[in-house]
């Protein structure tokens, strides 16, 4: 529905239901996610870098006038123009596409039991672009 893709929180659940019926005894539902996720990451990439010149907000703001921020690597909040936002989302996500941890590497390894709490946290960061 609709509703699901409103809200990046749900990435989860809509990614697990893609895997349901005909198809779920060959698709592991983990592995659909991660293929999914490193979709919207490849493409976020590659609209950002096309126009990443044209990026010139200082803040990066939504709806309602929020304001979003990054976070340094000790967890403070900082409040940069959109494109080191959109730079720090990317940074961010790239690192934990990359954890091993997160995306095993090779085929019949087994995902962390925190993966779908990356999941989500990569879309939504990733759809706030």
């Amino acid at each position: 529905s609709d509703e699901s893709l409103a809200s990046p929180c749900q990435c989860s659940t809509l990614f697990a239901s893609m895997g349901s019926g005909e198809n779920s005894g060959f698709i592991d539902e983990k592995e659909l996610m991660a293929t999914h996720v490193l979709g919207l990451f490849e493409n976020t990439f590659s609209i950002f870098e096309a126009i990443q010149d044209l990026c010139c907000c200082q803040t990066m703001s939504g709806p309602g006038n929020m304001v979003f921020v990054a976070q340094d690597s000790r967890g403070k909040k900082l409040k940069v123009s959109a494109k080191n936002y959109i730079l720090s989302v990317l940074s961010q996500s790239f690192d934990t596409i990359r954890s091993r941890h997160y995306f095993p590497a090779r085929y019949g390894e087994s995902f962390s039991s925190g993966f779908e709490v990356k999941v989500a946290e990569i879309c939504r960061n990733l759809l706030q672009c």
